[in-house]
This record gives C-alpha cells, structure tokens and sequence, in this order.
C-alpha cells in the first residue's frame, strides 16, 4: 500500500489494461485480474533505518462498511539487490506510511531490518505489527521515472478488500 505522496511523479498512467492484452476499461473489468491471487499478481522479471513514527493509520480496511476506493496502479519494484518484480500499488490517501505486503520482500529477496509498530484502522487501533522495514525503488510499468521509497514497512497481509478497488459506476460520480 502506498501512500499518494509517494508516487507523485510516477509516469502518467494511460487508462489500458496492464494485466492482459485485451482492452479492459479498468483493473474491476480484466477477467484475469479478477481471478488472480496476491501470487499470480507477482512475477520476478544491509542498511540501517530507525522507525522515527512507530504507527501507521490506513483508510481502507478488509471489514469497512463503507466502500473506499483504492487507486490502483500496474508498477514493477526494485530492491536494493537488483531483483525486481511486477505488483500492483494501491494508492491511500488516508495512510500516513507506505507498507508493503511481505511477500512482496519475499520475491524481492532483501535485506530487511526488523521493525515493530501500532497500526490503526477504522474498525481497529493500536494493533501491534511485527515487520521489516526496507528501501524500494518503484515506477509505472509504461513509464521510466523511479520513485524511491525509504522506511517501508511490511505486514503480513494488507488490511484491504478487493472491493476496495474503484469501478467504473464509482468513477462516474467524480466530479472531475
């Protein structure tokens, strides 16, 4: 999960389907989006951080009642190692931190440094999490601007719902 401030000058994304080679208004509408797993969503193609802000507040949560949508972007992820990989960043305005699912440090095969923070949620607060902090390099799939991402955090799984991701009945209600 990213937060927006941290993909501010990403390359432009053009609304096309980065899943497939069909032409999917969006993510909600690929059939092979849908029916992937965290897993199929990723293919693979020693610093020293203190945690200054041991907490973390997130907008979307698995069990909200109320439908917040996510933007969500194709982006691929370098470690400091080299290694990259394909994942899909979902951009929360309500986040104040940037955390990463720890699979994704998996495929990434990192250094990490262990970190221990409080995470709060609407329906949760003060949770304690058990993770790592690590430094990564992100940028659109069709673009070439890098975005370095320092002190991101990992959790065991993202407190998020698929039916977090906007669909296009909810973008039609923006008024821009």
């Amino acid at each position: 999960m990213l937060s927006t401030q941290s993909l501010n000058n990403t390359a432009k994304y053009e609304h096309k389907c980065n899943c497939c080679t069909g032409t999917c208004v969006d993510l909600t509408s690929c059939s092979k989006f849908k029916s992937m797993s965290l897993d199929d969503s990723w293919s693979k193609p020693g610093f020293d951080h203190a945690a200054t802000q041991p907490s973390v507040n997130c907008a979307a949560t698995k069990g909200s009642m109320i439908k917040n949508c996510l933007g969500i972007i194709p982006v691929l992820v370098k470690g400091r190692n080299g290694i990259s990989c394909k994942a899909f960043a979902l951009l929360d305005d309500g986040a104040d931190k940037t955390l990463c699912d720890e699979r994704l440090l998996q495929k990434l095969n990192i250094a990490s440094k262990p970190v221990t923070f409080q995470i709060s949620t609407v329906s949760s607060s003060g949770s304690t999490i058990h993770g790592q902090e690590v430094d990564l390099q992100v940028k659109a799939i069709d673009g070439n601007d890098n975005v370095s991402l320092e002190k991101v955090w990992s959790v065991k799984k993202l407190p998020i719902s698929a039916r977090s991701a906007a669909e296009n009945v909810d973008i039609r209600k923006l008024p821009y």
